[in-house]
């Protein structure tokens, strides 16, 4: 048992988005302490420059690494299909990405199309291009930009008639197109399923990555021998970088303000 152990993981994402991750993280490896960074001064991150981008991810990371964290989870498919070979080349300790799940999407279609919504910065980068193009065969990528769909899940307005209908102009096309097989290509678009769920009906299936990042992250842990032998499962700390958070997603949660 390695003697950073007792260590935290920390996770960090641009707004609320990561917290589905962290939800499921909790399930998985519960003894496990997370320290979790929601950068809300720079949400979303999909309308930042990839050189900005780059600045606070390595800001945020250093912070976390300073607060002792032994591995670090980028919960959020931006900076992951921008920035994950760069992150991981810079520092030493295992960095988990979020990519978005292409891969098992083109192995559960049916019909070979799939939809795919994201932000723009996740779609025009060259991991998901490379992934869509050079590593799935015969399988056709829909893919939308899911505009403003980040602001509706921060300000608490998921439940909204309008949200449904920003929805449906995303995915109504993508139905139409005979895509069997829709991609939530952003944390926090979980938070939107079952709004997605009204529209698609049986008609797709979606494929959301968290599970698959908990699971990774154990397994991590395991190889790494970083996992926590703590008997109680532990506090979590939560910071914010921006204006107070007021999201009912995180009522429960006690936030603290980091200037970064």
């Amino acid at each position: 048992m390695s003697n950073l152990s007792s260590n935290p993981i920390g996770l960090f994402d641009s707004g609320i988005g990561g917290f589905s991750i962290f939800t499921t993280l909790k399930k998985i490896i519960p003894r496990e302490k997370i320290i979790y960074v929601l950068d809300n001064k720079y949400a979303p991150y999909g309308y930042l420059t990839k050189s900005k981008l780059k600045e606070r991810s390595i800001e945020i990371i250093n912070f976390l690494i300073s607060k002792k964290s032994k591995t670090i989870i980028i919960a959020c498919n931006t900076v992951t299909t921008n920035l994950i070979n760069f992150l991981r080349n810079k520092y030493s300790l295992p960095i988990i990405g979020v990519e978005p799940g292409v891969v098992p999407a083109s192995l559960k279609t049916k019909t070979g199309i799939v939809g795919v919504l994201a932000t723009r910065l996740t779609i025009s980068s060259y991991l998901f291009k490379k992934t869509s193009k050079n590593i799935i065969k015969n399988v056709r990528i829909i893919s939308k930009e899911g505009k403003n769909l980040i602001e509706i899940i921060e300000n608490d307005k998921i439940e909204k008639n309008s949200t449904l209908k920003v929805l449906k102009s995303l995915i109504n096309p993508m139905i139409k197109e005979n895509a069997d097989v829709l991609v939530l290509g952003c944390t926090h678009y979980t938070f939107l399923v079952n709004q997605i769920k009204k529209i698609i009906k049986n008609k797709m299936t979606i494929i959301d990555t968290s599970e698959a990042i908990a699971i990774q992250t154990k397994k991590i842990l395991n190889n790494e021998r970083l996992v926590s032998n703590s008997k109680e499962n532990n506090s979590n700390l939560f910071f914010y970088t921006g204006k107070p958070i007021k999201s009912k997603i995180l009522i429960n949660e006690k936030l603290r303000k980091i200037k970064i």
